[in-house]
């Protein structure tokens, strides 16, 4: 018995050491810059697989739908369905017509495998969206800062259906195609809240997220520490202040969302957490939200964070966790235990003897400050012939046709919890070229709460920043919509975008 149990320790012995080289050893995606500006040097060094554009060239058009010179996005009646115009969800036949939504959109990328702090690739791609803020003037900024096993790959001036873009993984990153989903939806709503006239110009941030990893599961801690060179960057930090600066310049009705997916969003909590440190708990100026949606980072990052007064009845930073995400709910607590043991969990997490460290922001219970929750409601009493709706209210819920103000993030008085309407059609009284009947329109009730039961309230708020908590109907859609993205890939979800946008208007 003795020998057996020297051979089964001998054997697990040389398991872990086996399979501690094997991580240290096993070959990494290179880092690389997919959108580099047209320089001396840039030309000498190209890749010969990607071509370098003009900085004029850089930031992309996708706003030519009349002329159809470059693709161009649509959005269904109910601002659920987007695709590109002529395809998928958008076919121009019965029930499939879409509105044309425009947008532009460009990359900044980071050298985040680099011996120290990532740096950017060029500067020239910071300069070219500056450029294009000034010369736009109204402007919705979306910035989005992808995950693992992500990077900022794409064929310009080639764009593919959804179902077909998620296939053909070498042509374009799925991340950067489903972010031109976001933007597309965000110029549908801002027409729908009777913004005409602003520009939606989207911002992708780059960095090796490990995308052609051979064993991908096995990366997540090199991944996890290539995320907080760039989040720790101060370049970062200068370009993120640099373009929120030169947006409020422009015009002071200009905002801006600043949102982070997975290690995306562990890129822009290191950010943010770093400018507390300073005492800058909105180091992005007035007019900004940022949003970190699934991040994978632990919630012992943020120990002095919670103990911060709050300084604001409205978010500046909101962080939104599914209980129901199994990539922050299951692989990061194994990888900060188990896998850091094993090898590949190194960097994970920084303390090993704190709970905390297993455990996301969002998941640790003792962190989260509200609980959202969303639920679809189909309106009653539908004339077939009209489309609209005889008596769409239901006793004991709110009115569905509320409008585009919904005050969901407000609770009024010594309210525990909220109930609003979330009406993603165009209100009755008002024709939209492109508007669905009040029939097809999708309707949903949200419920913010600040207490899991009467004397069981969550954390109260710390800083600017809102923990919540929420499941899969507001993450991955509702019974309707479900399926077509993961519990973890919660960025491209309608009615998160929807909720954020007013927010940011509104106030």
């Amino acid at each position: 018995m003795k020998r057996r149990l020297a051979v089964i320790g001998i054997a697990a012995i040389a398991f872990v050491v086996g399979l501690n080289a094997l991580v240290w050893f096993l070959p990494e995606t290179p880092d690389q810059n997919f959108h580099p500006v047209c320089t001396p040097s840039t030309i000498a060094t190209a890749d010969a697989n990607i071509k370098c554009a003009n900085e004029a060239e850089l930031v992309q058009r996708r706003d030519n739908c009349a002329h159809g010179t470059q693709p161009c996005f649509g959005v269904d009646t109910d601002g659920w369905d987007t695709d590109v115009l002529g395809y998928g969800k958008c076919r121009s036949t019965k029930n499939q017509s879409c509105t044309p939504a425009p947008f532009r959109f460009a990359t900044i990328e980071y050298k985040s495998d680099g011996p120290g702090i990532a740096l950017r690739w060029q500067h020239e791609q910071v300069q070219a969206i500056k450029n294009e803020i000034r010369s736009l003037n109204r402007v919705y900024l979306v910035v989005f800062v992808h995950g693992w096993n992500h990077d900022a790959r794409e064929t310009p001036g080639v764009e593919l259906p959804d179902l077909e873009s998620i296939c053909v993984k070498g042509s374009q990153d799925a991340n950067l195609r489903f972010f031109k989903d976001i933007l597309a939806k965000s110029k549908w709503e801002l027409l729908r809240r009777g913004d005409y006239d602003r520009t939606v110009l989207g911002v992708y941030i780059g960095w090796n997220g490990g995308a052609d990893d051979y064993f991908f599961p096995f990366s997540i801690g090199s991944r996890a520490r290539a995320a907080d060179r760039v989040g720790r960057s101060e370049q970062l930090a200068d370009d993120l202040m640099a373009l929120t600066s030169e947006l409020q310049n422009a015009d002071k009705s200009n905002r801006a969302l600043i949102m982070g997916h997975s290690l995306g969003g562990r890129i822009l909590s290191r950010f943010m957490l770093r400018a507390s440190q300073f005492g800058n708990l909105k180091p992005l100026g007035p007019g900004v939200l940022v949003s970190t949606v699934n991040p994978a980072i632990g919630a012992d990052e943020f120990e002095e964070y919670v103990t911060l007064p709050k300084q604001s009845e409205l978010p500046y930073w909101i962080n939104v966790t599914s209980k129901d995400d199994w990539a922050t709910g299951r692989i990061f607590p194994l990888a900060a235990s188990f896998g850091r043991i094993l090898g590949f969990g190194r960097g994970v997490s920084d303390h090993i003897a704190d709970i905390r460290g297993y455990l996301t922001i969002g998941h640790y219970r003792a962190f989260q400050t509200h609980r959202l929750e969303l639920t679809h409601f189909q309106a009653p009493d539908c004339d077939p012939r009209s489309g609209t709706n005889a008596g769409a209210h239901v006793v004991g819920h709110p009115d569905p046709f509320m409008g585009r103000t919904t005050n969901w993030y407000r609770l009024d008085g010594d309210e525990k919890s909220n109930y609003r309407a979330v009406y993603f059609g165009c209100e009755p009284d008002r024709a939209i070229p492109g508007c669905g009947t009040d029939c097809s329109a999708a309707h949903y009730y949200s419920r913010l709460s600040i207490a899991e039961a009467p004397h069981k309230r969550f954390h109260q708020v710390s800083g600017s920043m809102w923990n919540l908590v929420t499941d899969e109907n507001l993450i991955e859609g509702d019974e309707k919509h479900r399926g077509r993205y993961s519990s973890h890939t919660a960025f491209v979800q309608t009615a998160l975008n929807r909720m954020l946008i007013e927010l940011l208007f509104e106030n």
